[in-house]
Order: C-alpha cells, then sequence, then structure tokens
C-alpha cells in the first residue's frame, strides 16, 4: 500500500507540474520561412493564388497523392476555398480571406477538432525576375496541451514549409519565361492598312 501510495503521489505531482508549467506557456505559436526565387512576383503568386495549382508543389500532396481534394467558390483570389480529406496528413478547409495581387495572400485554416489558424504568403520583387517569397503560420493554442504542441509547431510545420518553398522554387524557375509585354502603340500602327488610309496633301481625293 505504501509503494501506491508513492507512486499515486508522484503522478498527481506529475500533473500539477504539467498544468502548473503549461500555464506560462504562450498561447499564440508562429512559423515564417522564405527563400528567394528566380521568377517574377505574378508568376509565382498564381502558384498560390490558384489553389489547384498546388499540385506543383505542395508538401502534403507530394506525400499523399491520393490526398481527396474539393474547390468551392472562385477559382482564385478572396473567397477561393479548398478542402482536402487524407489518411496520413488529417482533413481541413483553407480559404483565402485577402489578397493583394502579387503582393500578399492571406488564409484561415481549419481542420475541425484540431483547431484552426491562419496562414499568409508575401511576394517581394527583388529585381525583374526575382522575388523574396514568404510563407507564415500563425495560430493559438486553446488548452494547455496545445500549448506545449505549440512548442513544437516550429519544427513541425516548419519542415513542411520549407519543403514546400524548395518544391515552388524548383517549378517555377523550370517554366519558360512570359512572353515580352508587346508595344501597344506599335501594335495599333502595324494593324492599320495602308490601303484604307486616304492621301494626305492637296492630291489627296475628297468625297462630297
Amino acid at each position: 500500500m505504501k509503494i501506491v501510495k508513492i507512486l499515486v503521489g508522484a503522478l498527481l505531482a506529475l500533473v500539477v507540474l504539467f498544468f502548473g508549467v503549461g500555464m506560462f506557456l504562450p498561447e499564440e505559436y508562429a512559423v515564417e520561412r522564405s527563400t528567394t526565387m528566380d521568377a517574377a512576383a505574378a508568376v509565382v503568386f498564381a502558384q498560390v493564388n490558384v489553389h489547384r495549382n498546388g499540385a506543383n508543389w505542395s508538401p502534403w500532396r507530394a506525400k499523399d497523392p491520393n490526398m481527396e481534394i474539393s474547390y468551392s467558390g472562385p477559382d482564385s483570389g478572396e473567397g477561393a476555398t479548398m478542402s482536402w480529406v487524407s489518411e496520413t496528413q488529417g482533413m481541413g478547409t483553407m480559404v483565402h480571406t485577402k489578397v493583394i495581387d502579387n503582393q500578399r495572400i492571406e488564409s484561415h485554416l481549419d481542420f475541425g477538432d484540431m483547431g484552426e489558424a491562419d496562414s499568409y504568403w508575401l511576394f517581394d520583387a527583388t529585381g525583374d525576375n526575382s522575388t523574396k517569397v514568404t510563407w507564415g503560420f500563425t495560430g493559438k493554442a486553446e488548452n494547455i496541451v496545445g500549448r506545449y504542441f505549440g512548442l513544437k509547431m516550429d519544427d513541425w510545420v516548419g519542415a513542411d514549409y520549407e519543403d514546400g518553398l524548395a518544391r515552388l522554387k524548383s517549378h517555377v524557375e523550370s517554366l519558360p519565361p512570359p512572353a515580352p509585354a508587346t508595344d501597344a502603340v506599335t501594335d495599333a500602327v502595324d494593324a492599320i492598312d495602308p490601303d484604307a488610309v486616304p492621301e494626305s496633301g492637296p492630291d489627296a481625293e475628297t468625297s462630297e
């Protein structure tokens, strides 16, 4: 009986310590990773803005090619929504909540019983064909256990973000360069049929 009391006492002490320490752990957690890509901001932005393009670089789709994915709302921009179900990657829904073309994308994530979080992307052009891309993730623990998980969030999510950014970089840098912009004025002049333009000057024919 004495040993049982000692074990029970030790267990209670561990429980008190667990919750006592947990009370002082931060509620909020944040993860952020960045890399520079040899591609225009608009090219990288399009890969993230359109959910379907995630097939080109998503680290989670690479882990589970059989992931079930559905889309709703617009194809891109604010309101674009993607939901997924995976035996290995869990389930959830992501919706774009704020989009600034070629500059920023903010999204809200709902993981069901696992809670909610937010993610963001920043696209900073560092040259005509170079972009610093930042991928971030923020959330708030709903209980003491969640605060402990928050301590490892940077390792867990950060590793996936690094993998995703590497895949995205490889993809956008392999794409053919966009067609050069054309001069609208030159195009308009070139499109004119010279036979349809009346001659100018004193010898030009006039109609009454």
